[in-house]
């Protein structure tokens, strides 16, 4: 006859822990390889350097670990400022009448806040990682995207911290929304339908905090190195490790001309990684190292000014001058097949406006006055004061400053970068001759944007080739061009019809 066995409860309760902690661990596991995914895969799209990826890849596992290091150290800002806002909140919660609070806890209103808000987030802020990525950095020729996104990839950890401390609490407040519209009870099938629209926005949330994690706030630095793989790097040509993959590493290589290129190597043709400093992607694609063009150090004049959105190096034998410098009224215009048709932005005695990458504000000139004003809106502000300005040349392509040539003399003038604010910031020549081959360059009317080149010429003000203005018989020049709003940005002068 046989005997049962009973089995200690201790013993039973352990395999039941035992049981629950291996479930649990799977789906930590899990959620933590998707986050890892999701950063590590789009910040190595950025780079330019996705081939190296494989689905399975332990760097998941790690990447996903920095991610959520990352939030654990933004939740002190956003317990502060959830506390804040839930004070406030509560105060004008507490002043409203019974009939209004009663009104305002429907599920439906609270619903449509939520739908709002989130509508809102995604579309304006967190899809904006999106425009970074639509093109690697390293082949970047000007800066695509809203330019709040690229001073967070260029900011430092404090501004990066809460920009995605933003991100994190504007997710929990649609979320606490969302829960709070289920607890009010979904009464009807129009509740029902918002609440699985809000609960797919919140889900869609969730997923863009990894994605703009890998694409705006993980570093882009790079490391300059001697070698590529056995082989020293070419004469003429400098190089940086990119990345380090499982089967290979991945290089950087940009040529005295300016080219840029990416290879890669396996491991079995790399001795080993010889790494002498680290430096800013972002500096390497757009020369604009400290001690290099930016602070008016070492380099030639045109190596310094080669940071200027669609200044033409080569103008191919069209000589600067001043023939198009009279004064007038700033006109826009887009390109021939789309439009707009050519039509007066400000009236006035304007020179020689210039476009802000990224924001399509127009900088220009008034006098001695530098004045600040949108593409197709809004009033004209002063901002700064600059004497003797002979001409703005253009931005960098980061836009956070620009070139104006300051006279000296009827025959000299000095190259000076100044910042987004119109406050010196460094020379990049001093007493350039009229006449030379430097002056030439920089009072050329032809300014190109990769394949797209805009020019006055003739009487007529040309995109690409095509003529957008023939200015009835005015005076049109001074041409500037918006990549991103995809319009040409010139002077009549005054009186012109």
């Amino acid at each position: 006859m046989s005997r049962s066995t009973k089995v200690p409860a201790f013993l039973r309760f352990s395999g039941k822990v035992i049981k629950d902690w291996t479930t649990a661990s799977a789906i930590g596991t899990f959620l933590l390889y998707l986050l890892g995914y999701l950063s590590l895969r789009f910040h190595q799209t950025a780079l330019g350097i996705t081939t190296d990826l494989a689905v399975l890849d332990e760097r998941y596992l790690f990447a996903g670990a920095r991610f959520l290091v990352f939030v654990a150290s933004c939740l002190p800002y956003a317990g502060l400022l959830a506390a804040a806002i839930w004070g406030v909140c509560h105060l004008v919660w507490l002043r409203l009448p019974a009939t209004r609070r009663s009104a305002l806890s429907r599920a439906w209103v609270v619903l449509a806040v939520g739908l709002a808000l989130s509508f809102a987030m995604v579309l304006w802020v967190m899809r904006a990682c999106f425009a970074v990525i639509r093109r690697p950095i390293p082949f970047w020729t000007a800066v695509p995207g809203p330019t709040w996104a690229v001073g967070v990839l260029r900011g430092d950890e404090v501004v990066q911290s809460l920009f995605f401390t933003g991100l994190l609490l504007t997710t929990a407040i649609v979320t606490a929304l969302l829960a709070a519209a289920i607890r009010a009870g979904l009464a009807t099938e129009r509740d029902r339908t918002m609440a699985a629209a809000l609960t797919a926005m919140v889900l869609m949330m969730i997923l863009l905090l990894p994605i703009n994690h890998g694409t705006l706030l993980a570093p882009y630095d790079v490391q300059r190195t001697g070698m590529i793989g056995k082989t020293a790097v070419p004469n003429g040509q400098k190089a940086w490790v990119l990345g380090e993959g499982k089967d290979r590493v991945s290089y950087l290589l940009k040529s005295d001309a300016g080219t840029i290129s990416i290879v890669s190597a396996p491991w079995k043709l790399v001795d080993r990684l010889d790494m002498a400093s680290s430096e800013s992607l972002l500096d390497v694609v757009f020369e604009a190292k400290n001690g290099g063009a930016r602070t008016g150090g070492g380099g030639s004049l045109l190596e310094k000014v080669g940071v200027i959105a669609g200044l033409n190096l080569t103008p191919l034998g069209l000589k600067g001058g001043t023939e198009n410098a009279r004064r007038g009224d700033i006109w826009i215009a887009g390109p021939a097949e789309t439009g707009p048709d050519p039509s007066p932005r400000a009236k006035g005695a304007y020179g020689w406006p210039i476009v802000q990458p990224g924001t399509d504000r127009i900088y220009a000139m008034r006098g001695e006055e530098l004045v600040r004003m949108g593409l197709t809106a809004g009033a004209p502000e002063e901002i700064a004061r600059i004497p003797n300005v002979l001409r703005l040349v253009g931005f960098d392509a980061l836009g956070d400053r620009f070139l104006a040539l300051v006279s000296r003399d009827r025959d000299h003038f000095d190259a000076v970068f100044f910042t987004a604010g119109g406050q010196r910031e460094s020379t990049a020549g001093e007493e350039i001759a009229m006449g030379s081959a430097e002056a030439d360059v920089l009072l050329a009317d032809e300014h190109r944007y990769g394949d797209t080149s805009v020019v006055a010429d003739n009487g007529q003000v040309k995109l690409g080739g095509q003529t957008v203005d023939y200015c009835q018989g005015t005076k049109c020049g001074q041409v500037d061009y918006s990549a991103h709003g995809k319009r040409v940005v010139y002077v009549r002068s005054v009186g012109g019809g």
